[in-house]
């Protein structure tokens, strides 16, 4: 339902960034949990399902690419792509992976919610485009 944004390096994958919408997640056992707990929270002092959003599946880069702006890329060109379309953009993060905590909180996300399954610690994280 959304294009995701990959990336080429010397002839190789680089590296990707997978996107969803919040109705594609919604038919997705494994994912409509996500929009069931957004839609008990707030962002910015507003219910998060009155705002417009789309959710990153994953975002991924090839070992050989790491350090050279590559996963910067990646959002930025999200953020170019569909901030005109989306309020914000929003993923789950394992907090154990402090590195991609950091990471995501670099380019401008913020957790907005942190929960457990039977699974792990999760970060709910979201990137205001407003």
């Amino acid at each position: 339902a959304l294009p995701h944004v990959v990336v080429f390096g010397e002839g190789q994958l680089a590296g990707y960034a997978l996107s969803t919408t919040v109705g594609i997640c919604q038919e997705n056992p494994l994912l409509r949990p996500l929009t069931e707990r957004l839609d008990t929270l707030e962002i910015a002092g507003k219910p998060f399902r009155e705002n417009e959003y789309y959710v990153m599946g994953q975002i991924c880069v090839a070992e050989a690419f790491r350090g050279q702006g590559v996963f910067d890329g990646l959002y930025q060109t999200h953020q170019s792509l569909y901030a005109k379309q989306f309020d914000c953009l929003v993923t789950e993060i394992s907090l154990q992976n402090t590195r991609s905590l950091a990471a995501h909180r670099r380019i401008g996300f913020e957790i907005i919610n942190e929960f457990s399954d039977d699974s792990d610690r999760w970060a709910i994280v979201a990137w205001d485009w407003r």
